[in-house]
């Protein structure tokens, strides 16, 4: 049965539309932006503790920022998917209200998020 997404600023919640109750899938995540992708249950969740992706339609969630040489960037604001190519802005936690853009990065993945560079 089909599923809708939505993000908040508790999380990721999940609504089936044969049933009358979400769940939530992604907790304590305050999402700014939920971006389709371009894989069949495929989203990204830009938040300001991280960026995540599901391949499930929300059953499952992987963190995606962790292994970027530039870590402390983990504020995400925005995300675009492109022609197969995820692009993301980040800010460091401190900076989160995105006054000084010179402290910000802008990221891109084109395998699906796993190694976003610069």
């Amino acid at each position: 049965m089909p599923s809708v997404l939505v993000g908040t600023d508790d999380g990721v919640f999940r609504q089936r539309l044969d049933e009358h109750v979400s769940a939530s899938v992604l907790d304590d995540a305050s999402v700014h932006q939920l971006e389709r992708g371009t894989a069949t249950g495929e989203y990204y969740a830009a938040t300001e503790d991280g960026l995540y992706r599901t391949d499930d339609g929300g059953r499952t969630w992987y963190r995606l920022d962790t292994h970027q040489r530039h870590f402390w960037f983990q504020y995400f604001r925005e995300g675009i998917v492109h022609e197969g190519t995820y692009f993301t802005c980040a800010m460091d936690r401190s900076q989160h209200r995105f006054e000084d853009l010179d402290e910000g990065v802008v990221l891109r993945s084109g395998d699906g998020g796993n190694h976003p560079e610069r």
